[in-house]
C-alpha cells in the first residue's frame, strides 16, 4: 500500500496490477480518514465530554468493523466489484436512513421539549446518552442494510448476457448472443 507515492499507485492502476483486496485496503483507509476527520473536527465546536468522546470512538470503530463486514459479505457471493457496490449502494442506503433517523430524532426532540421544556433545552445543548444511542442505531442499521444489499447483489442468480454486433453481408448490423454467464 502506497502512502505517499501517487505515481506508483497510478501506474499499478493503469497496469491493472491491483487485486480487489488491494483496492479494499485503500477504501478502508480512506473511510477511516474521513470518519476520523469528521469526528476530530466536531470537537472544534463542542467540548470533549466523556459522552462525546464515546460517541466518536463508536463512529470510528463502527466504520472500520462495518466496512470489513460489508467486504466479507461480498466475499460470500461472487467476491467481485466490491468497491463499486459499496460506493453506489452507500448513497441510497444513507439517504434512506437519514430520513428515518431524522424523523425519529425530531419526534424525540418534540416530545422532550413538550414534556420537559427548559430542563430538556439545557440537557440537549450537548451530546447526550440518547444521542449516542441514536448514533449506535444509525451505524448498526447503515452497515447492516448496506451489507445485506451488497450480499444480495453478489449472490444474484441473474444471468448476464453478452451481446455482440455483427455486420451482415449487405452492411446491416444485428446483435447476436455470444454466451451466457451465470453468477
Amino acid at each position: 500500500m502506497y502512502f505517499w507515492k501517487i505515481d506508483k499507485l497510478e501506474s499499478d492502476l493503469i497496469k491493472g496490477a491491483m487485486s480487489n483486496a488491494d483496492k479494499f485496503q485503500y477504501l478502508l483507509a480512506s473511510t477511516i480518514l474521513i470518519a476520523l476527520g469528521f469526528e476530530v473536527s466536531s470537537f472544534i465546536s463542542e467540548s470533549a465530554t466523556i459522552t462525546r468522546v464515546t460517541e466518536s470512538i463508536i463512529v470510528v470503530v463502527a466504520t472500520i468493523v462495518g466496512t470489513i463486514w460489508c467486504y466479507n459479505r461480498n466475499g460470500k457471493g461472487d467476491n467481485a466489484e466490491f468497491i463499486d457496490r459499496f460506493i453506489c449502494l452507500s448513497f441510497p442506503v444513507g439517504i434512506r436512513l437519514i430520513v428515518y433517523f431524522s424523523i425519529a430524532y425530531t419526534a424525540y426532540m418534540i416530545i422532550g421539549y413538550s414534556l420537559l421544556r427548559d430542563a430538556f433545552a439545557k440537557y440537549s445543548e450537548s451530546t447526550t446518552f440518547i444521542d449516542v444511542i441514536f448514533t449506535i442505531g444509525f451505524e448498526l442499521f447503515f452497515y447492516w442494510k448496506l451489507s445485506c444489499s451488497i450480499y444480495k447483489v453478489s449472490t444474484s442468480q441473474k444471468k448476464r448476457v453478452k451481446w455482440t454486433k455483427v455486420t451482415g453481408l449487405i452492411g446491416t448490423t444485428a446483435p447476436i448472443l455470444d454466451e451466457k454467464i451465470a453468477l
